[in-house]
């Protein structure tokens, strides 16, 4: 699902989320012969793109999982599109890694779509404890 512009609600039973002005990637975690892979909307592989990112097999072993998120760069504590442009197209090994040193990425992760061999996309959202008007 992608962010459309719209006019946001302004009862209390509504939520809004930042948008993070990254690049859209769908994460693919955990396989032995291709342990990261992240996908782009064009259908591109941009891992080695983004080195930072290749701690997630480990920070998530042993499971295998299919994250959907984005990748962001932040200037002065905000999103900023303009510096991730200056690393999205970057291929070669030695001008990313010098670039990845002073304009580091990191990766928002907005749900989990498959885990272990399940795949959570049609499961129903968890339950909360309580429903906004206080009555579940």
């Amino acid at each position: 699902m992608k962010a459309v512009t719209g006019t946001l609600p302004t009862s209390g039973s509504w939520a809004f989320e930042l948008k993070w002005d990254g690049m859209r990637v769908v994460a693919a975690v955990g396989d032995p012969s291709r342990p990261l892979r992240l996908d782009t909307t064009g259908g591109l592989d941009a891992a080695a793109r983004f080195p930072e990112l290749a701690a997630l097999p480990a920070a998530l072993a042993p499971h295998r999982v299919v994250l959907d998120g984005e990748v962001v760069t932040f200037r002065d504590g905000r999103p900023s599109f303009g510096q991730l442009q200056h690393r999205m197209r970057l291929a070669r090994p030695a001008e990313i890694t010098r670039v990845a040193a002073t304009i580091p990425v990191v990766y928002v992760v907005f749900d989990l779509l498959w885990v272990d061999g399940d795949d959570l996309v049609p499961a129903p959202p968890p339950r909360s404890r309580s429903s906004p008007s206080g009555s579940g």
